[in-house]
């Protein structure tokens, strides 16, 4: 559950069992599970807590999941720069930008020299993947003689949340997100990259809003689930920018969802990224829209905030494609970085 520190200390003085208690100090929040003598389900405990804590945010330690990245080495794919105009002398510099995704392959020949700084809040020892943070990333801040991403001297704190479980599954905790937006809200990040997604939880959905009200935005990607699927989640959260793909020739991604969480589509068909085998390859999905998005916001903002004016600005300077004014598929249309 996610409580006011006031709500921490009602619940511990009535007598809750507190387990893994962490402070949230960015978020002014408290992280916690607690256990109580109700007999009974889960329903009955939940019920009791909420007596004591009615603001609460009370729910399961749910996973998500992201699109895996690419599954080989390809010489082909659109360059970061090349999928959208980012003029020459754009480069970032300045700009604090927060990404939640896999262990990050720091020593890649397009990060080694990226001023990136890197956390880790899986709570397991199991084993770490790097491949779609590693791409993620290098989009927004790689660099390398054969390769450039949209802002490559932004400053990047990078969280790692996902494990890899014996089954073979990767996945992240609702747990492990939640810490990680603290901690980028700490140092100050004017948005916040998720190219992942699952089920709606309440800690989340609490945690988000909190990140937005000290003005950090949060840009998450719609899913790859289909055009009928139902809405993931954190993009499907109000005060989250929700990103699908598109290709070179404006086409929506085939296995995006769709729906009014869409905000903004941004090129994720084909992009050349870097990967965690030490070269490049390319991918699609709405994973790898995002951080498009994510540059775009980071540069629109002022004194490392993005404004509401800045936004409706992006809203109204996108290209507008499929139906006439937003829509489902593109929502306000393919984002362009202001002054362009």
């Amino acid at each position: 559950m996610l409580v006011s520190e006031d709500e921490a200390r009602a619940l511990a003085a009535r007598g809750y069992r507190l387990e893994a208690v962490e402070e949230l100090p960015s978020l002014g929040a408290v992280l916690m599970r607690a256990s109580t003598s109700v007999a009974g389900d889960i329903g009955d405990a939940e019920a009791a807590v909420r007596r004591d804590a009615p603001d609460a945010d009370i729910d399961y330690n749910h996973l998500y999941v992201y699109h895996p990245a690419s599954a080989g080495p390809s010489p082909k794919g659109v360059a970061p720069r090349a999928a959208m105009k980012v003029g020459a002398a754009e480069t970032g510099r300045g700009l604090k930008i927060g990404v939640i995704d896999t262990r990050v392959d720091a020593a890649h020949e397009a990060l080694s020299g990226a001023a990136l700084t890197v956390s880790d809040f899986v709570p397991y020892d199991a084993p770490r993947p790097g491949d779609h943070g590693t791409s993620v990333v290098s989009i927004i801040a790689g660099r390398s003689a054969s390769f450039e991403g949209l802002a490559p001297d932004a400053e990047i704190y990078e969280a790692s949340v996902f494990f890899a479980a014996p089954d073979g599954g990767v996945s992240a905790t609702t747990e492990s997100i939640v810490k990680a937006i603290d901690w980028l809200a700490a140092h100050d990040v004017s948005v916040i990259n998720l190219s992942l997604a699952g089920p709606p939880n309440e800690i989340l959905k609490g945690a988000v809003a909190r990140a937005n009200e000290r003005g950090i935005a949060i840009v998450a990607a719609v899913g790859n689930e289909g055009p009928a699927a139902r809405p993931l989640y954190p993009a499907a959260y109000d005060g989250v920018i929700g990103v699908t793909a598109v290709a070179s020739d404006k086409r929506v991604y085939r296995l995006a969802n769709r729906g009014g969480q869409v905000d903004f589509a941004a090129p994720g068909v084909d992009v050349l990224h870097a990967d965690d085998r030490g070269g490049y390859s390319a991918a699609s999905g709405t994973s790898f829209a995002a951080p498009f998005v994510t540059a775009v916001l980071a540069a629109a903002g002022r004194n490392g905030r993005l404004d509401a004016g800045a936004l409706k600005r992006l809203e109204e300077s996108a290209e507008d494609l499929g139906e006439a004014g937003r829509d489902p598929v593109y929502g306000a249309g393919l984002i362009r970085p202001l002054g362009e």
